[in-house]
């Protein structure tokens, strides 16, 4: 067989080094620092900060406070449905999640590309009402109240990742047009850090310091934190309409600004507290569809009721089944 001219051989070496350079950059920009993830679960809606300088992207994880859910929670791990007996609880305010040594988006390594059944709120929302929620000052409809809420400022992450789903019909337009879709009730945010320790990567909310962490070192997970919203265990959910999970879509559409903007009904279920599932059917009682012709509320027994629904177990572990919303495309 003839030999290739030399000039040929030595592009195709050239080639081949270029292809293996390639090939290990991301490994090799790994090595200098560590993925970590925020596990996010529970009726949490994603905004952007409008108040961030562009050169320091953020985006704002907000809940309305509600008698059916308790306070947030934050700890070291991955297990975002298994809180420790004694875990930082945050009250109604904003808080600012800082995390060590953090490679701000746009400046992330080649990491995948984010993928889950996040719901995209279909419509952009005025930029005013999601600063009136941020920052505390947005007006229940009903009530004529301020409404309080749980809002926590933390970098963009680089990607993210769907941990667990459930199933609803949301959107806007009526519920009769709409088909079940799955959406996200547990997400991971994913960033990296410039620091290729992982025991000491570390976040701060509110004074207190917490060091991201894996169960053990066979865990398929990295360092990781928690941030929880779970039902209270006095609230007694409506299996019929999953009163827990539209009480939550109802809360946020009114602190958003969105009351009677936001369509929303999800399937009856079976079972109560850890064992309660969902199932595909839907009632017809007008009582289960957003929007509600009037206030909804839902039913508290006393805490020692071993009847209580606890949802923090069930399929949708933190908040049952009320889906994650994504607004004017805050996780991208």
């Amino acid at each position: 067989m003839k030999k290739a001219p030399f000039s040929l051989r030595r592009c195709a070496v050239a080639l081949s080094l270029l292809l293996q350079c390639l090939l290990f950059t991301v490994p090799l920009m790994g090595q200098n620092g560590t993925w970590v993830e925020v596990m996010v679960n529970g009726p949490w809606d994603y905004v952007l900060d409008y108040s961030a300088v562009p050169a320091h992207p953020r985006i704002v994880l907000i809940s309305p406070q509600s008698l059916g859910h308790g306070k947030p929670v934050v700890f070291a791990g991955p297990d975002a449905s298994a809180p420790p007996s004694s875990p930082k609880t945050l009250d109604p305010q904003k808080y600012d999640l800082v995390i060590d040594k953090v490679r701000e988006k746009p400046n992330c390594p080649t990491g995948q590309p984010s993928s889950g059944s996040m719901y995209a709120y279909p419509t952009h929302v005025p930029k005013q009402n999601i600063q009136a929620a941020v920052d505390g000052t947005a007006i229940d409809p009903d009530t004529k109240q301020l409404m309080p809420r749980f809002a926590i400022v933390l970098p963009t992450p680089c990607y993210f990742t769907t941990m667990q789903e459930d199933r609803s019909k949301m959107g806007i337009t009526p519920i009769a047009s709409q088909g079940e879709e799955a959406y996200a009730t547990w997400t991971s945010l994913h960033y990296y850090v410039d620091n290729p320790d992982p025991s000491k990567i570390t976040a701060t909310i509110d004074n207190t310091a917490f060091t991201f962490t894996s169960p053990a070192s066979s865990s398929p997970y990295p360092p990781s934190l928690s941030l929880l919203i779970a039902s209270t265990s006095n609230a007694v959910n409506d299996n019929e309409c999953d009163s827990l999970s539209l009480e939550s879509v109802q809360n946020s559409a009114k602190l958003l600004g969105l009351a009677g903007e936001m369509y929303a009904q999800f399937p009856e279920l079976l079972g109560s507290g850890a064992t309660n599932h969902q199932t595909h059917l839907y009632s017809s009682n007008p009582k289960c569809v957003l929007p509600a012709s009037g206030p909804m509320t839902v039913t508290h027994r006393p805490t020692s009721d071993p009847k209580a629904c606890v949802c923090l177990t069930s399929a949708g572990s933190g908040d049952c089944h009320k889906a994650q919303i994504n607004i004017n495309g805050a996780l991208n």
